[in-house]
């Protein structure tokens, strides 16, 4: 699945490129990457996933935040519109990284203009942060509560233990540390790690080996009765 982050602001809308999330389990997406290595080479379709996805946009003159989603078929090299999310996605921090813009701020500067009547961000300065290439490649992975021996349900209890990789290029967005209470009243996934590297996709094996400039990534585990 490709999904392609936009912003606009009632007038014009710009991408902030696509990300890969067809790594999903139980209908919930664990691994997404930024740009995706599906389309690396393939420019003339990347483009015309691009240009879909502005047309759409454009057309409700369409503002803040959102996200196209397309389904792609590898055999065809065809792509399928899915569905719009037209609010800010869990995975939005990998375009942060490789576009270098905070799309949060955007966001809010976005309602202000709207709140004092101005229309929105001035479509000269959008521009200017359409890049035409990513900067490098980052890679996000979710960190759920789940229970291994129990076929990878969800779970609750005290977490107990949780080390963080540290790194230049590490980002980390959560709000668990040791001693949270997980309780069964929301969604398994606590946090999430992204890792942006700038040479290829080399930064997807260096988060799989849980290493970054020498650190490691440690599994969280949650302490529930038996």
């Amino acid at each position: 699945m490709q999904q392609l982050q936009v912003f606009g602001n009632g007038e014009t809308v710009v991408h902030f490129g696509e990300r890969e999330c067809s790594i999903q389990r139980r209908l919930q997406k664990v691994v997404e990457e930024s740009p995706s290595p599906h389309l690396a080479n393939k420019v003339e379709l990347r483009n015309r996933i691009r240009e879909a996805a502005l047309s759409l946009t454009t057309s409700i003159n369409y503002r803040s935040a959102g996200t196209v989603e397309f389904l792609f078929d590898d055999l065809s090299e065809d792509f399928f519109f899915l569905e719009m999310n037209t609010r800010l996605q869990v995975e939005h921090g990998i375009s942060e990284l490789c576009y270098q813009v905070d799309i949060v701020e955007l966001m809010l500067r976005q309602a202000d203009y709207q709140l004092a009547g101005q229309g929105g961000i001035p479509s000269s300065e959008l521009r200017k942060l359409q890049k035409v290439e990513p900067i490098g490649v980052a890679i996000e992975v979710r960190l759920c509560c789940e229970n291994p021996a129990s076929n990878f349900h969800p779970t609750s209890g005290v977490l107990q233990q949780l080390e963080w990789p540290r790194g230049d290029n590490v980002r980390i967005d959560t709000w668990i540390r040791r001693g949270s209470n997980i309780s069964t009243y929301f969604g398994k996934a606590k946090g999430l790690y992204s890792i942006q590297w700038t040479v290829g996709s080399y930064s997807f094996y260096r988060l799989l080996a849980g290493e970054n400039h020498g650190t490691r990534a440690h599994k969280g585990s949650c302490h529930y009765p038996a």
